[in-house]
């Protein structure tokens, strides 16, 4: 009976050293769990942030976008009140196509691109009532319709031309050599 007894301990000490291995061997799993865990960890963490910062990006784009489409409304506001006082003053029909061709642009359009004026941009014109009197034509400095787009220029005739001549202020739209011909359709077509 002794000997069965010691023949039964062994056993369970070799049961003992072979639950203690497999022990050893989950506590291995479990540390390379928890590592994968708190790696997972700091990548949902660090895309947490990323999301954070483009809803930030996005909500000032938001309001970018709102802010220039006030602008844009607001210009086209007073384009359309300078409209209204050009035909209660009984200035050309020219001028008029003219503008509304130029709110056509503007609502096509950004606001700038790499340092270019695209539409809608506001024109100043200096000393319009020397360039009357002394019968000078007027160019702004050169637009574009879009991005990449058509190459433009306003000439201005303060005093008139043809049957506006002394009563009205001629203004023309000039289409310009621009660098993005080659990719653009033509003719140009559009509402004049």
């Amino acid at each position: 009976e002794l000997a069965s007894t010691k023949d039964g301990l062994a056993s369970t000490k070799d049961e003992l050293a072979s639950t203690k291995d497999g022990l050893a061997s989950t506590k291995d799993e479990l540390a390379s769990t928890k590592d994968e865990l708190a790696s997972t960890k700091a990548e949902l963490a660090s895309a947490r942030g990323e999301i954070a910062s483009s809803k930030g990006e996005l909500a000032i784009t938001k309001d970018e976008l709102a802010s220039t489409k006030d602008r844009i409304a607001s210009l086209e506001n007073l384009m359309q009140q300078w409209i209204d006082n050009s035909t209660s003053r009984g200035h050309s029909d020219g001028l008029m196509v003219a503008v509304r061709w130029f709110l056509h642009l503007s609502s096509m359009a950004a606001m700038t691109t790499s340092g270019n004026q695209v539409c809608p941009v506001i024109i100043k014109m200096p000393g319009v009532d020397k360039c009357k009197q002394d019968e000078v034509q007027w160019y702004s400095c050169p637009f574009y319709t879009h991005n990449e787009g058509y190459k433009m220029c306003l000439r201005v005739d303060a005093g008139g031309l043809n049957i506006g001549k002394g009563t009205s202020l001629s203004l023309y739209l000039y289409l310009m050599k621009g660098p993005h011909d080659d990719k653009l359709s033509w003719p140009l077509r559009g509402k004049f």
